[in-house]
């Protein structure tokens, strides 16, 4: 059982983003205490592939910090569409 739950907790899925919107994204996740850590700047139309852990929290915001959106990496692979 131990084992199983160290597997899954290892395992990594599909993740994309892609930046919808006319302005520049900021993408932060946030770290195991709750703060947000830079992770990656997306231009309008860019798009972001990378592998990633489940239950990961991120956090979109435009260029001035305010807050466009947020969401959580599950067991699964993911599209997330910023608009």
């Amino acid at each position: 059982e131990n084992e199983k739950s160290l597997i899954e907790s290892n395992a990594r899925y599909a993740l994309l983003i892609k930046n919808e919107s006319k302005s520049p994204v900021q993408l932060y996740y946030l770290d195991e205490q709750g703060v947000r850590k830079e992770d990656y700047s997306l231009k309008p139309g860019q798009a972001l592939s990378k592998s990633e852990r489940r239950s990961i929290s991120y956090i979109a915001t435009d260029e001035k910090g305010k807050c466009l959106g947020q969401f959580k990496t599950s067991g699964n692979d993911a599209f997330v569409i910023i608009k």
